[in-house]
């Protein structure tokens, strides 16, 4: 049986492809048995200079050119594929993109990735013309991965070792969402509110509740949350101690670090290569002292100090910025891309907490690319390039599922290190 598409709930978002190409460069596009069928059929050996797709472990991957595009985007800007037989027989993942589907309880839930420009800017129809086409490529998606078409039908875990029932999770789901996507509240509002109930469910004795009283904990919190983050907010904040600012730079490290096709099949000698050189910039970027290394695509060629000094631009009067983080916020835990089989198999709370963390993570990347850029200020199209480093290896670069990523953010946790974060890289503008 087909199961529904279910869109993203985000009402103002918008989205059309306007052609950028960005999608076609440097990502990792996985092929499905029949993907590679279609490419083999098409017989490109004549017209490609390299071999069509990768094998890697137990994966295909299209190849990719030296420069990082893929190895069908052509001179112009085209894909060679959609040109020559058409948008139906290019790779799945690239007829889905910037969507994901993910099985659900109650359907398949449409993801939105926001390292598409297009996706980040809100440009273009509201997403519910979207919806035939989406119907379509989950026919495709069934037929050609019906393991993942199908829910696990396993109970998420809210912490480690605690499972709740898939409706409990949409009801915490639905409360955050709301309060997330209140804009009449300010973005720092509501994000220290956010913070507020996974840091108070996070410390709860969660074996004396169950699915019930757990909501009913919820909902009490969020009736006093107004209140509450009116009192954090005007509250004096201590800036982030050394040790919290080293691990904001090693999060921004992991989320900034993916390989491409071509570095991931590379042979072992330039491997060891690639990794002894990453571990370099890696202590680099953890001491923050002298010039930012390289991170991943971006090279900065500033100093740690010079990114301190960046401020929100006083022009924009926060709204651009402001919506584009809650239209991010909302996607990842409105569908579910921030815990779960999404996010490395992580706890509710323990991915409701690393987003939380990429937040602050946004913060400093904006700062970072309006200081590489030589301004003093940031501004919108910072911080769209901003979330879309962060989203392209959301849920995708292993390092971020790692045990170092766990403990980083555990002792973030415990010492109110997030909420520091938080309210130090809230972009403000």
């Amino acid at each position: 049986m087909q199961l529904p598409v279910i869109l993203p709930p985000i009402h103002s978002q918008r989205y059309d492809c306007r052609g950028c190409t960005n999608c076609c460069r440097e990502l990792v596009v996985q092929l499905t048995a029949a993907d590679r069928d279609r490419i083999d059929q098409q017989n490109w050996a004549d017209e490609l200079s390299t071999q069509p797709y990768l094998r890697l472990g137990r994966i295909h991957v299209l190849n990719q050119m030296p420069d990082g595009r893929c190895v069908f985007l052509s001179e112009d800007g085209r894909c060679r594929i959609h040109a020559k037989h058409g948008p139906a027989a290019k790779p799945l993942a690239c007829q889905l993109y910037p969507f994901t589907l993910e099985a659900d309880h109650d359907g398949l839930r449409a993801g939105l990735r926001f390292d598409c420009p297009t996706v980040a800017r809100n440009d273009g129809p509201p997403l519910a013309s979207h919806r035939s086409n989406l119907a379509d490529l989950a026919s495709v998606f069934a037929t050609e991965l019906p393991s993942a078409h199908r829910a696990s039908g396993e109970r998420l875990e809210l912490v480690r070792g605690h499972a709740v029932s898939a409706e409990t999770v949409d009801r915490l789901v639905d409360l955050i969402h709301r309060w997330l996507r209140d804009t009449k509240r300010p973005l720092l509002h509501r994000l220290l509110g956010f913070h507020e109930v996974v840091h108070t469910l996070g410390e709860a004795r969660l074996n004396r509740f169950d699915d019930d009283r757990l909501i009913e904990l919820v909902e009490l919190l969020m009736s006093d949350m107004p209140q509450r983050v009116s009192e954090l907010a005007d509250a004096p904040a201590a800036p982030p101690t050394a040790k919290q600012s080293r691990l904001l730079r090693q999060a921004v490290f992991v989320h900034c670090e993916h390989l491409s096709a071509r570095e991931v099949g590379a042979s072992f000698a330039k491997t060891l290569v690639y990794r002894l050189d990453q571990l370099r910039r890696a202590r680099r970027m953890t001491a923050g002292q002298g010039e930012v290394p390289r991170l991943g695509p971006l090279e900065v060629g500033v100093d740690f100090n010079t990114i301190q000094r960046v401020v929100a631009d006083p022009d924009l009067g926060g709204q651009p910025c402001h919506r584009l983080v809650t239209r991010y916020l909302e996607e990842r835990v409105a569908c579910r891309t921030a815990f779960g089989p999404a996010y490395y198999g992580w706890p509710v709370l323990d991915g409701l907490q690393a987003l939380l963390l990429a937040v602050g993570v946004t913060g400093w990347l904006a700062r970072c690319l309006a200081a590489a850029g030589q301004r003093s200020v940031y501004g919108f199209e910072d911080v769209v390039r901003a979330v879309g480093l962060v989203d392209r290896t959301a849920g995708r670069a292993p390092g971020l599922g790692a045990k170092s990523a766990q403990l980083r953010l555990r002792y973030l946790v415990q010492d109110q290190g997030l909420l520091s974060l938080l309210r130090a890289y809230s972009l403000g503008c």
